[in-house]
């Protein structure tokens, strides 16, 4: 049952990523040989790329090509993995640039498909090429994700015409554009995505667990008694560091703090609940279905809003401390951070209750008896493009649709199913409208609706 449960938790930790990428663990990595990183040569940006071979090549004229066989023409290499939905989403992308580039670029995938983690990944992918009429060639080889230090995906390297590393990326860059803009021999302004090795130089600039600034934990230090600190972007720190909602306390640090957080997010923190957003897998209290997912803009300029990665506009760092005899009374907190971001930006917010849309989840008398289940040995499973339930409850489906589709309507169970079932669906189940087809199947209708529910509302301040 534990091995089982892990495939579940995978799929949600990649649905769930703040940086959209999925993480590989230590556990992940146990098929791997350790690699002591003073001795490798990770690819560098602006030198060679190291040297490698890829060996049964599928879907490709070479059944094995190196490095050298690519020089003349662009090379991109993404890696991904099984439990990737953003890799998977990816490739039709990845498919139309392929034939839009032909002969002057190539582009690659490098899968995994080792161990008891990740076996089963060439299964999947049939699936996915039948879907979409994928024309990409592919490789597994998990010894090339230590090699070049990858620790999430998608992970994207950009290798141009003479072998030379000039990019590092994550999915979202890699498009028309940025394609053309290297081509012509420019430098277009992408995403720097570390490897394993700059990384953990970056971890160790800042300690979460420590007061921002305090024994020079990203600055200089100075002596308070009491702190609320707003900045901009921190780009010593690597990556985003926040919750999802206002929770308690953390660890001993009578506080708050978020670090590189889009300003959206912050008003979500400020005035949300206190409690989990998500149908998580852990039995914990959540207010799924009671509370929109994200605050509403009625502004007639959102530009605070919107994000530049480049200049690193409308991200910030904020972080609360307050004296430890506050620190247990949460709403307390949760108002000072309410009144700074009033004191800053100005905007008026609201907590309102609004009919929102959700999706329903019906089915018929007829299909609770074939769903209800035949009473065998409990056993979740699930993938992007598979999800297996035997004798689990209503609940189970819900948390796992909601990790494919994380950011649409709620799915709120309307089908008066009181036990346990027994469901399998299989096609690919990131593409909403397939998904609908696979459940209808199994008896089970999606059906929009409205429903009350609280909102965050931000709207601009009445001018006096």
């Amino acid at each position: 049952m534990i091995k089982r449960y892990m495939y579940v938790l995978l799929l949600i930790t990649a649905c769930n990523s703040i940086t959209s990428q999925n993480r590989q663990t230590t556990s992940n990595q146990d098929d791997l040989a350790s690699i002591n990183e003073e001795q490798v040569s990770y690819p560098e940006i602006g030198k060679p790329m190291p040297d490698f071979t890829l060996t049964n090549i599928q879907y490709y004229e070479k059944k094995e090509a190196s490095l050298k066989d690519f020089k003349g023409k662009w090379l991109v290499l993404d890696f991904w993995n099984r439990y990737c939905v953003n890799c998977i989403k990816g490739f039709p992308k990845i498919n139309g640039l392929r034939k839009q580039f032909d002969g002057k670029v190539e582009f690659i995938l490098v899968g995994r498909n080792d161990g008891k983690l990740y076996s089963g990944s060439e299964k999947i992918y049939q699936r996915i090429l039948a879907k979409y009429d994928l024309d990409l060639p592919l490789v597994y080889d998990a010894s090339l994700f230590d090699k070049f230090g990858v620790t999430s995906v998608p992970h994207i390297i950009w290798i141009d015409d003479k072998g030379i590393v000039r990019a590092i990326t994550a999915g979202t860059d890699l498009n028309t554009e940025n394609l053309n803009a290297f081509l012509a021999g420019e430098s277009p302004y992408v995403f720097h995505k570390l490897n394993k090795k700059e990384e953990n130089l970056k971890k160790n600039s800042y300690d979460f667990s420590k007061p921002l600034l305090i024994d020079k934990n990203g600055g200089k230090a100075h002596d308070f008694l009491y702190r609320s600190l707003l900045t901009g972007k921190n780009n010593t720190i690597y990556g985003s560091i926040y919750s999802s909602f206002f929770y308690p306390h953390m660890g001993n640090k009578p506080g708050f703090s978020a670090i590189n957080t889009p300003l959206k997010a912050l008003y979500q923190i400020a005035y949300g609940d206190t409690i989990r957003s998500n149908p998580d897998i852990i039995d914990q209290p959540n207010n799924y279905g009671k509370w929109w997912h994200t605050p509403l803009l009625e502004v007639k300029d959102s530009s605070d809003f919107k994000i530049n990665p480049k200049t690193g506009k409308g991200i910030y760092c904020y972080e609360l401390i307050v004296p430890q005899s506050k620190k247990a009374n949460t709403h307390y907190r949760q108002q000072i951070m309410q009144r700074d971001l009033k004191s800053y930006f100005g905007y008026k917010v609201t907590v309102e209750i609004r009919k929102m849309p959700y999706w329903k989840v019906k089915t018929t008398d007829k299909a609770q008896k074939a769903l209800k289940t035949k009473g065998e040995n409990p056993f979740v499973a699930g993938n992007p493009t598979k999800i297996e339930l035997v004798n689990q409850p209503m609940k189970q489906l819900i948390r796992l649709l909601w990790g494919l589709h994380q950011l649409g309507s709620p799915f709120i169970d309307e089908t008066g199913i009181e036990g346990n079932i027994d469901i399998s669906l299989e096609g690919m189940l990131t593409d909403f409208s397939t998904l609908k087809k696979v459940l209808k199947k199994n008896g089970i209708e999606l059906e929009k609706g409205l429903k009350k529910m609280k909102v965050i509302v931000i709207q601009d301040p009445k001018e006096n």
